[in-house]
């Protein structure tokens, strides 16, 4: 693959421009940052009853993390009402934005932040809060799938693609092999124990989970009537053990127009490009450290290719210009 080709490729992978903006914002802040390319994921989950419907988009990326993030997380600034209302609430951000009734549309959580051969297994969690009549929830519903609807269920619906296709538009090895879903006291969702719904199993690729509920709301203030915890557990396919976990410990760091790397073993060659695909840089590696001079270099965004040309083994990192 030609080297324009190759970078243009995987340009074509990066779908939320989000993220590259508020990486650019945080590499102005910091003047030794640490860089992976890692996409963003997000996935919609929608509450639907009989009188209406409302969703809300949760999803994870590099510069998000607890709290309220103004280029991730969208902050709904009415309050919860009838017929159907549905929010992401963080307990980390109740400071930032004053109100402990604020909630939600858009909610991203972070990627862990270490190197991610490092990272064999981890978990985020969003907790959806729900404003609808429980009086007029039918709770003698049952499951169904979505091309499939009872007249007059309540329920969540989830479209599984985003997870099961994110593995193939990220090159750190991320699986998001399940997502549990767990109610307020007062709900029963349509799964196996009635407490919990497990989507272990990704077929088929959307679903519909009946709500159950009594008619007695999770959190009176706030008018909030159900609670959902949502979780997201992520595996990595590249994950290396902790014996050979030094082969893989690339740091790079810049500063002062300079680009850093250390221990680049086990790859043997690296290559600098800009966004047109130009090769800048081209250098074997002869010791555990080496340093590039970016003052000739005008591009804000540039692509690290780490390889080992006998085997093909390669790995690409992105980073910004300060």
């Amino acid at each position: 693959m030609e080297y324009k080709t190759f970078v243009l490729f995987y340009l074509a992978k990066l779908k939320n421009n989000t993220c590259l903006l508020i990486l650019m914002l945080l590499l102005v802040i910091n003047k030794n940052v640490y860089c992976q390319l890692i996409p963003d994921f997000s996935m919609p989950i929608k509450l639907v009853s009989p009188f209406g419907a409302d969703s809300v988009l949760i999803g994870l990326s590099v510069g998000a993390g607890e709290g309220y993030d103004e280029a991730y997380d969208a902050v709904d600034t009415s309050k919860l009402q009838l017929p159907v209302d549905l929010r992401v609430y963080d307990p980390s951000a109740l400071n930032q934005i004053d109100d402990n009734c604020k909630h939600f549309r858009t909610s991203y959580l972070d990627f862990p932040n270490q190197n991610t051969h490092q990272i064999e297994t981890f978990e985020r969690s969003f907790q959806l809060m729900a404003r609808l009549d429980l009086e007029k929830i039918d709770n003698f519903g049952e499951g169904q799938y979505c091309d499939d609807p009872r007249n007059g269920t309540t329920f969540l619906q989830i479209n599984l693609d985003p997870l099961v296709n994110y593995q193939y538009i990220n090159d750190v090895g991320y699986d998001i092999g399940e997502i549990e879903i767990v109610p307020s006291g007062n709900a029963y969702l349509q799964a196996i124990d009635g407490t919990s719904w497990n989507g272990s199993s990704f077929w088929p690729f959307k679903y519909c989970i009946t709500i159950l509920a009594t008619d007695l709301r999770a959190y009176p203030d706030c008018n909030i009537d159900l609670t959902f915890n949502v979780k997201l557990i992520v595996k990595n396919s590249l994950y290396v053990n902790i014996n050979t976990i030094h082969w893989h410990n690339i740091e790079i760091m810049q500063t002062n127009n300079q680009v850093f790397i250390n221990n680049p073993s086990p790859y043997q060659q690296i290559e600098l490009f800009d966004l047109t695909g130009s090769l800048l840089f081209q250098q074997k590696f002869e010791d555990r450290q080496i340093t590039i001079d970016m003052h000739k270099h005008n591009s804000q965004i540039y692509w690290l290719r780490f390889s080992q040309p006998d085997n093909n083994d390669y790995l690409i990192h992105k980073f910004f210009k300060l």
